[in-house]
C-alpha cells in the first residue's frame, strides 16, 4: 500500500485515471487532455478490487443546528441562530462508515434517493496499486472522473477541493431544474 485517499461521493458513476507523470512544480491542471495512460473504472467489481475498495453508502438528512447569523465583517461572527444541517457530515477523512451498508460497484447507478430533497453519501477508500495493467504510476498525475446527476460534492482526504470546470465553487452541479 503506498498511498491512501478517502472519497466521499454523492454521485453514481466513476472511473480513476492516470495521465503522464506531473511536472515537477505544481501547477494548476486542466482537463485531462487525450487519452489516459491507464484507467481504473470504480464502478466494476474488478475495478474496486484493484484499489482494495469497499463502496459504502447511506442517506443523510436535514437537521436542526446551531449557528452564527451573519456578522458585521459578512462572516457567521453574529447572534447564535438555528437553522439546518446535513447529517451526517461525511466528508472528514477519518469519518467511520463501517456501519453502512455495503454496495456492490454494479449497484452504484440503482437510485437510492427518496425523492424532491434527497441527500445520499457514497464512500470509497481508494489504494493506487504498484501496477494498473503495464502501467507503473508512480509520479503519475490521478484523475477522478465523476457523472453527477444534478449536485454532489467530491471530498478527498476530508477536503473538499476546488477543480477547474466547476461551477458553484467547490459545488458540482449539472443543469437547472
Amino acid at each position: 500500500m503506498r498511498r491512501q485517499s478517502g472519497l466521499a461521493v454523492l454521485a453514481a458513476a466513476l472511473a480513476c485515471a492516470l495521465a503522464a507523470p506531473a511536472a515537477a512544480a505544481p501547477r494548476t491542471l486542466g482537463p485531462l487532455e487525450g487519452r489516459a495512460d491507464a484507467v481504473i473504472d470504480l464502478r466494476t467489481r474488478e475495478g474496486v478490487e484493484l484499489v482494495r475498495g469497499q463502496w459504502r453508502a447511506r442517506a443523510a438528512r436535514l437537521a436542526e443546528a446551531e449557528f452564527r447569523a451573519v456578522g458585521p465583517d459578512l462572516r457567521p461572527s453574529g447572534a447564535p441562530i438555528r437553522t439546518h444541517a446535513l447529517t451526517p457530515h461525511a466528508g472528514a477523512a477519518g469519518f467511520d462508515d463501517s456501519d453502512w451498508e455495503a454496495l456492490e460497484a454494479g449497484a452504484l447507478e440503482a437510485r437510492r434517493g427518496a425523492g424532491r430533497l434527497s441527500f445520499h453519501w457514497y464512500r470509497i477508500a481508494v489504494t493506487i496499486p504498484d501496477r494498473i495493467g503495464g502501467v507503473d504510476p508512480t509520479g503519475a498525475t490521478v484523475v477522478f472522473e465523476v457523472v453527477v446527476d444534478d449536485y454532489a460534492e467530491v471530498w478527498v482526504d476530508g477536503r473538499l477541493p476546488r477543480a477547474l470546470g466547476q461551477s458553484g465553487g467547490s459545488v458540482i452541479r449539472t443543469g437547472t431544474r
